[in-house]
């Protein structure tokens, strides 16, 4: 059974639902780095679709919820358990990692919305959710369901959504792989050393996926 990870604020949490019940003079105290507002992880709702898909992934793939807790906010970490337990159940039993450094990881997929902690660096695919490639998790599904057990676990995969800095971590769907150049790489052979082609990349210079009001400086 293939190995995936699924990330939590922006993938299956719905950040803003919980700026939005924060107690206002909470809310001004941490503009800017709201995700250190203590207990504010305890009160965000799933996204739609989330609950549904990781589920359904659960039974695809050996499956595990792989998130960032912010390092100056401690109820962050025991909050994000505990979102785990209320909303995953027994799919979510002992499937969590909290880790900022995302590519110390083995596996074959990693949903992220965003490239910060070493998911820029997974060794196998990184699905950028929220890129126009995979804008919600009906995408997702329909991507990953067609790749459930057609590898072991922890073989190495292109990256969907890596940005392909130089140093070899594959092209983007976009760019022509020959330097300097300008045209599209879909469906060429990679390059000898490189990790295959890019998707559903942020386009922005040095972007990390879309952000819907809230800091990012977690995830």
């Amino acid at each position: 059974m293939r190995r995936l990870y699924v990330d939590m604020d922006g993938v299956l949490v719905d950040f803003d639902s919980g700026v939005a019940r924060l107690d206002p003079r909470v809310r001004l105290a941490y503009v800017g780095h709201l995700d250190d507002a203590p207990g504010i992880f305890a009160l965000m709702d799933p996204l739609p679709g989330a609950l549904e898909a990781f589920a359904e992934l659960a039974q695809l793939f050996d499956t595990y919820v792989l998130s960032t807790a912010p390092w100056r906010n401690p109820s962050a970490w025991s909050d994000k358990l505990l979102w785990v337990q209320r909303h995953l159940g027994e799919a979510g039993h002992k499937r969590l990692i909290l880790c900022h450094h995302k590519d110390l990881l083995q596996g074959d997929f990693l949903v992220d919305d965003r490239r910060a902690h070493g998911a820029d660096r997974f060794p196998g695919e990184h699905i950028l959710f929220g890129a126009p490639a995979f804008p919600d998790w009906p995408a997702v599904l329909a991507y990953l369901r067609d790749r459930a057990d057609d590898a072991a676990p922890g073989d190495a995969r292109p990256s969907i959504g890596r940005d392909p800095t130089p140093g070899g971590e594959g092209p983007s769907i976009g760019r022509d792989p020959t330097p300097g150049g300008e045209g599209p790489s879909i469906g060429r052979d990679p390059t000898p050393g490189g990790e295959g082609p890019s998707i559903g990349r942020d386009p922005t210079p040095g972007g990390e996926g879309p952000s819907i009001g809230r800091d990012r400086g977690t995830t």
